[in-house]
This record gives structure tokens, C-alpha cells and sequence, in this order.
């Protein structure tokens, strides 16, 4: 996998109320060049317990919407997309929802990170190992730079 390239998942509990926040905030960051949604994922099961599911491959978070919102909106289209999402995935998530409750998977790639690296070996600059973490300034995080300066040869 690209080091540009992140995979978020996120569990939803009973009565999350999908109103395309999410979906037009992946709009916004694409729209803005800092992310490209590749894949995403939404696994749920229904108050009645019934799994359902959707796989929208690579493509722009735009093109989502319209398939989200007919996803949502005709139980026929519901039931052919959940058909299409990898079975291992459909039923590996899914035995982890009550009803009510869903997931959502993401896989990103992190474009402005992709273009600071480029710039970065112009210059002849190496990217050493990063990570999230929780700090808020560098000087919080000292040791954990030391760490992954010392990781490099």
C-alpha cells in the first residue's frame, strides 16, 4: 500500500441518522485536492436485523451521493448492491452489528501528502516513517520524533 494511502473505519450505533455529512465532507476535502476517496464501504443491519451493504469503487465522492441516496431510498437497488459487496466483508462486519447499527470503511489517499513528498525529493529530502498521533505541538511529542528519526539508517 502507497504511504499516501489510509484505511478509516468507523462503527456507527442505533439511531445514527445518515444525512450525507459524511459524504459531503469527503466532497468538500476532494474538492479542496487533500484527499480522493478510492473505496467505500457502508455495512448495516436494519432494526429487523437485515443485512444490507454498498461497495462504491474508485471514483470522486461526488459520484457518491446519488448512488447513496438510491441505495437508501429503493430497496431493490439496497439488496442488488449488498449482492456485490465481498461476501468476507458483508458477513465479517456484519456479525459484528446489532440492528440498527452500521459501519462505514474508507480507503483514502492523502493527495497533499502525496505532493509534499514530491517536492520533498526535488530537494533531494528523504521522507522518514510517520504516524497519527494525539500530540498538539512538536515539543509535546519529542520523544516519538527521536524515536522515528532513530528508525532511519
Amino acid at each position: 500500500m502507497s504511504p499516501f494511502h489510509q484505511l478509516l473505519v468507523y462503527r456507527f450505533g442505533r439511531g445514527a441518522r445518515f444525512e450525507g455529512q459524511v459524504v459531503g465532507t469527503l466532497e468538500r476535502l476532494e474538492v479542496g485536492g487533500a484527499i480522493l476517496v478510492l473505496d467505500l464501504l457502508f455495512v448495516g443491519r436494519d432494526d429487523s436485523g437485515e443485512l444490507f451493504g454498498l461497495l462504491a469503487g474508485s471514483g470522486r465522492a461526488g459520484g457518491l451521493v446519488s448512488r447513496l441516496l438510491t441505495f437508501r431510498l429503493d430497496p431493490d437497488k439496497r439488496r442488488r448492491a449488498t449482492r456485490e459487496v465481498p461476501t468476507d466483508l458483508l458477513d465479517g462486519l456484519g456479525n459484528r452489528l446489532a440492528p440498527g447499527e452500521a459501519f462505514v470503511v474508507l480507503l483514502v489517499s492523502h493527495e497533499w501528502a502525496r505532493e509534499l513528498g514530491q517536492a520533498v525529493a526535488r530537494l533531494g529530502g528523504t521522507a522518514l516513517p510517520s504516524e497519527f498521533v494525539e500530540h498538539t505541538t512538536l515539543t509535546d511529542a519529542v520523544a516519538r520524533i527521536l524515536d522515528l528519526a532513530r528508525a532511519t539508517p
